[in-house]
């Protein structure tokens, strides 16, 4: 199905029917499909294709640009879905591409771009797949241009919930460019955004989400949804969610907010790898309230797999009011040689919430935590830079060339904290860090360069660099360079 034209239509208005649009349908058993360089709507006409009537409509209308449910080898690739609308006051949406069958499917370089949504509640989604291939490829996609005047309508722009048997690959993906943002809510609107979504796979596949680039999340009025950039919630073999972009985003929304997720469990043998991911110019969250969190996980991995989090750079935030930063956050507590290396956490300035850069746990074998850059980090509470929680039984756990500089605490100001370390590995080694121009202005707080609140191997606490503390506060402030409690059987070699 290749280079047609299918544009102008238009529902009626009746106030209690519903009305459906699918521009391109395929089905069949055993059917192969190709549906390349197809229209769906005018590129030069707004509101093309139109079910419902604005404000009279109470019915639910729905529009699906291009929708397969054959069985065989399927390809939806660069197509343009354009100009669609959806009125009325039901529960209404629009979607792009929508999969629902096939045993190889690829939804590549396709363009999804101006589609408006009123009405009450609804899910919209760019391109949705729910099909079980052993293949599944959505590359190289432009999501841009989505209009919701709907106070509680749900959007995800990609969406992948087959599980699909051998390989998922979701990268190079567009979600709002540089012609277009890719969402802007017109409304006050409470209803979940998520950019990225993969909830299905199985134990012997791949999950690639890689090089995407978010830009664009427009809330014209102050709202309260939840963001979710990047999501997966499906154990597969291997991951892979690197060298994806959060551009230039200013959002203006008091719900919280949480750039990746994997809180899955990895099998014998899987691989986690969390690599290279960025914001592009800034960041900015300028309604009050929620927590920003830029990774989190917290499963229970098999002990033989391997996670690596390394070369990440989430630098230049900037967050409002009460609204907490509690940023990457690795507590996959499955006991895995973990690496945390080379990543970059720079130039962030909150108000009285809390903030705390790296929280990580959950070591085995030989790990490490090396090379990390936590600087220039600017609030009016709590601030804590690097903190290694106790699960861990690590033959051997190093920390070691992290540079931690520049935390103030400032107004009423909290407690400060460089790096603190509370693990169980057989042999903790706390060596060659570089620690200064840390500060609190509060009346009765504790700024500390290292803190060992505990352990039951050897630690070793050994050529670190701690300068630079200052403490202001008028009633009873501690300034503590290294500070060494509650320790059980271990042994402390300074």
């Amino acid at each position: 199905i290749h280079n047609n034209i299918i544009s102008g239509f238009r529902s009626g208005s009746d106030p209690t029917s519903g009305y459906s649009f699918i521009g391109i349908s395929t089905d069949g058993a055993s059917g192969n499909f190709t549906i390349r360089n197809n229209t769906i709507g005018s590129t030069t006409l707004a509101n093309s294709i139109v079910m419902g009537g604005i404000n009279t409509t109470s019915g639910v209308c729905t529009i699906q640009g291009i929708s397969n449910a054959a069985t065989g080898t399927i390809s939806i690739d660069s197509n343009t879905v354009v100009n669609t609308a959806v009125f009325g006051t039901g529960t209404s949406t629009i979607s792009g591409i929508v999969n629902s069958s096939g045993s190889a499917v690829t939804i590549n370089a396709n363009l999804i771009t101006n589609a408006s949504v009123t009405g009450l509640a609804g899910t919209s989604l760019g391109i949705n797949n729910a099909a079980t291939p052993a293949t599944l490829s959505i590359n190289r996609n432009t999501i841009r241009s989505f209009s919701i005047s709907n106070s509680t309508a749900i959007f995800t722009a990609i969406l992948n919930s087959g599980a699909v048997t051998s390989a998922i690959a979701i990268d190079s993906n567009k979600l709002g460019d540089t012609t277009g943002d890719l969402i802007t809510y017109t409304v006050a609107n409470s209803g979940a955004f998520t950019g990225i979504s993969n909830s299905a796979g199985t134990a012997a596949s791949s999950l690639s989400i890689q090089n995407n680039d978010i830009r664009g999340i427009v809330h014209s009025v102050a709202g309260s949804s939840a963001h979710i950039y990047l999501i997966n919630s499906a154990a597969t073999l291997s991951l892979n969610i690197s060298g994806n972009t959060f551009t230039n985003l200013s959002v203006n929304t008091t719900g919280s907010v949480l750039f990746i997720s994997n809180n899955v469990a990895l099998p014998a043998g899987g691989t986690q790898t969390i690599s290279n991911n960025s914001i592009v110019t800034g960041y900015a969250k300028t309604g009050d309230g929620g927590t920003v969190t830029v990774f989190t996980t917290a499963a229970t991995s098999n002990a033989t797999a391997t996670i690596n989090n390394n070369g990440n750079n989430f630098s230049t935030i900037t967050v409002s009011g009460a609204t907490i930063l509690t940023v990457w956050i690795q507590l996959d507590v499955g006991l895995t040689t973990k690496t945390v290396s080379g990543n970059t956490f720079s130039n962030w300035t909150a108000a009285t919430g809390a903030i705390t850069v790296m929280t990580l746990s959950g070591f085995g074998n030989t790990s490490a935590i090396a090379n990390n850059t936590i600087s220039s980090i600017t609030g009016q509470s709590s601030i804590t830079g690097l903190t290694i929680a106790a699960t861990g039984n690590a033959t051997a756990l190093n920390i070691n060339g992290n540079t931690i500089t520049g935390l103030s605490s400032t107004g009423t100001g909290g407690d400060v904290t460089a790096l603190a370390s509370a693990n169980l590995s057989t042999a903790v080694n706390i060596f060659s860090n570089a620690i200064n121009n840390l500060s609190s202005s509060g009346a009765s707080v504790t700024v500390t360069g290292i803190n060992v609140t505990g352990g039951t191997g050897t630690i070793s606490v050994y050529t670190n660099e701690v300068k630079s503390i200052s403490v202001t506060g008028a009633t009873s402030p501690v300034a503590q360079g290294l500070a060494i409690s509650g320790a059980t059987t271990d042994t402390v070699i300074i």
